[in-house]
């Protein structure tokens, strides 16, 4: 798999460290982040050497490596919905600027 290493900018993470390739094996938990007044939804896999890896799903060089995040996005969504539909879901705002969902494995 192929994926940007997160750099944290304030306790933030973006997409701004080194490109890396890794094995399906590595990943321990797939998270869905967003950010206050950003609607584009990233995806970060965090690996079992500690390291949290930015995804896009599209640069993926295997098809099966892009359908098997795609999965756990799919689960992610399903369940922050859930929580919306209960109430407990918490959201960015301007004092919580970034929330990551995660989806351990």
């Amino acid at each position: 798999m192929i994926g940007t290493i997160a750099a944290y900018t304030s306790g933030h993470p973006w997409p701004g460290g080194s490109s890396v390739s890794f094995e399906r094996t590595a990943v321990r938990a797939v998270g869905q982040l967003r950010a206050y007044n950003d609607c584009v939804k990233r995806y970060l896999v965090r690996l079992a050497d500690g390291r949290v890896v930015f995804v896009k799903l599209n640069e993926q060089a295997v098809e099966a490596d892009y359908k098997w995040i795609r999965e756990f996005a799919r689960v992610i969504v399903r369940e922050l919905r859930q929580k919306a539909i209960e109430g407990t879901l918490v959201v960015p705002s301007r004092t919580l600027g970034s929330i990551v969902h995660w989806k351990e494995l």
